[in-house]
């Protein structure tokens, strides 16, 4: 799989132009594309009127849908709009919005029961790289999925350090650490068949063939690269 994280990007017009560019490819089928909310309507009207095989997804969810709650979005708000995906657990949203473990698990069961499937992010900072604390970090994470089915949701590895920066692990690092990941997840109950990892920081169309040739790497996530609809294009093959 392919996500194109938009993230506070874009605009009516953008969003148009990249789906018109990408619209040209046989891959669709495998691409979930992330937009900021406000054009969630717009992309699923020209992916209804184009009849393209992309899927949408939300940069975010919250954990209800009946509450009384300024600003908020339920999962049946986004299934009106065409959404099949939400993000969960992105480190922009752990780090600015202090987004815990607590809510995390709160936001996974509500889209899983309302079948929504979720992109679920982890990883790493620099310095907790730096002291040899990765696995623990990723392990602590991962047990916001414990007594959550694999079948409809995915895992997200991005170095919090790799987002934006250019920076990326050596593939065998990756490799490594999602063959760790699918571990500590066959741990928690999850059918080793049904697991899917994604890798994501800083993938574009330089790097992701290598990145997505990994054995235990099932997809990209992909951020800035993704705002431009040639270089996704390349990316997606």
């Amino acid at each position: 799989m392919f996500v194109a994280n938009w993230k506070m990007n874009g605009s009516s017009i953008t969003v148009k132009e990249w789906l018109n560019i990408i619209s040209s490819s046989d891959n669709l089928n495998k691409c979930i594309f992330c937009p900021p909310l406000l054009y969630l309507k717009e992309a699923n009207e020209f992916i209804s009127e184009k009849k393209l095989s992309l899927s949408l997804g939300a940069q975010d969810i919250d954990p209800e849908n009946n509450i009384s709650l300024t600003g908020g979005i339920s999962p049946s708000m986004l299934k009106d709009v065409g959404c099949k995906y939400s993000i969960i657990g992105h480190s922009e949203r752990r780090n600015f919005y202090k987004e815990d473990s607590t809510l995390l698990i709160d936001k996974v069961s509500i889209c899983l029961k309302e079948g929504i499937k979720v992109i679920f992010c982890i990883g790493e900072s620099l310095e907790e790289r730096n002291s040899g604390q990765t696995k623990e970090i990723l392990s602590q994470q991962l047990r916001a999925l414990d007594g959550f089915s694999s079948e409809n949701l995915m895992v997200a590895y991005e170095p919090v350090w790799a987002i934006g920066s250019g920076r990326i692990p050596l593939l065998e690092d990756i490799s490594e650490t999602s063959d760790y990941l699918i571990d500590e997840l066959i741990s928690l109950g999850h059918k080793q068949e049904e697991i899917t990892i994604l890798y994501g920081g800083s993938v574009d169309a330089s790097n992701a063939k290598e990145i997505y040739q990994l054995k235990s790497v099932s997809g990209l996530l992909i951020g800035g690269a993704s705002l431009d609809g040639e270089q996704f294009l390349k990316i997606i093959g």
